[in-house]
């Protein structure tokens, strides 16, 4: 039977986005994925 807290727990837990940039090499690093990071930054996003 599922347990009802387990299921509003994940809809509470605010989520974010990792940036590619802390992962991927460089190399596959495009200017567009630099220029969105440097956008949702400052948004807050991540």
């Amino acid at each position: 039977m599922a347990d009802r807290n387990l299921l509003k727990r994940p809809k509470k837990i605010d989520c974010y986005r990792i940036p590619l940039s802390y992962y991927l090499p460089k190399e596959l690093l495009t200017p567009e994925i630099l220029e969105e990071e440097k956008g949702l930054k400052e948004e807050g996003i991540i």
